[in-house]
């Protein structure tokens, strides 16, 4: 009987541990041994988490944006594309672009479990534009000369039934080696618990480079 009870208690012992272990994982990778104050200490924890050091060019795609305190943003580098998301450090924690509690990591460390509709709109519009679009594409705060008449709208958020939040701007995507540039109107949609539920695109257009020479 004694046998049986130290074998249970071993099992959810066990269970436990692996528990935690799986809470850690989900919350991301801890780096707080890094100091992440310095671009050479994030390029260090970087290369922890590749097995390998950074390209030169994908040292240089780090961002910390004052809006998003406690969150810094890394890419890597492309010729044809400049800095593409690769994740962020939120309060030392790495979660990759992949991973699908980036944004409701993010969205809580920017206070969103204790934020009332209005606010969460706001946090959201920020993680929206200076997060997830801190490469790869320029959020379009006002109109230019290359909308020419097409219907613009300012960047925003709104709240519906379900408590989900739905960010909507233009966007204008990085130009990289193409002759043109283009523009993207894309909706974020955030679940009641921060979760990034789809991204779309609602409506496009392109400026050939020839007509900026006219």
């Amino acid at each position: 009987m004694q046998f049986y009870d130290l074998k249970k208690a071993s099992g959810i012992y066990l269970s436990l541990i692996f528990m935690l272990l799986f809470s850690a994982c989900a919350d991301g990778q801890d780096f707080s041994r890094y100091d992440l104050s310095t671009n050479e200490g994030v390029n260090a924890a970087r290369e922890q988490i590749r097995g390998k050091k950074p390209e030169n060019m994908s040292k240089g795609c780090i961002k910390r944006p004052a809006e998003l305190p406690e969150i810094i943003l890394v890419g890597s580098f492309a010729y044809d594309r400049g800095c593409m998301l690769d994740g962020a450090f939120v309060k030392k924690y790495f979660l990759s672009r992949q991973d699908e509690n980036l944004s409701k990591r993010a969205l809580e460390s920017l206070g969103w479990r204790k934020a009332d509709s209005a606010k969460r709109e706001e946090i959201a519009l920020r993680w929206t534009q200076f997060g997830l679009l801190a490469f790869g594409g320029y959020p379009i705060v006002k109109t230019n000369e290359d909308f020419d008449g097409r219907e613009f709208h300012e960047p925003q958020s709104q709240t519906d039934e379900d408590k989900n939040v739905t960010v909507t701007l233009w966007i204008r995507q990085s130009t990289g080696m193409r002759c043109e540039t283009n523009y993207q109107r894309a909706s974020f949609i955030f679940n009641k618990d921060g979760n990034l539920q789809e991204r779309k695109s609602i409506d496009s257009f392109t400026i050939p480079f020839q007509n900026r020479l006219r």
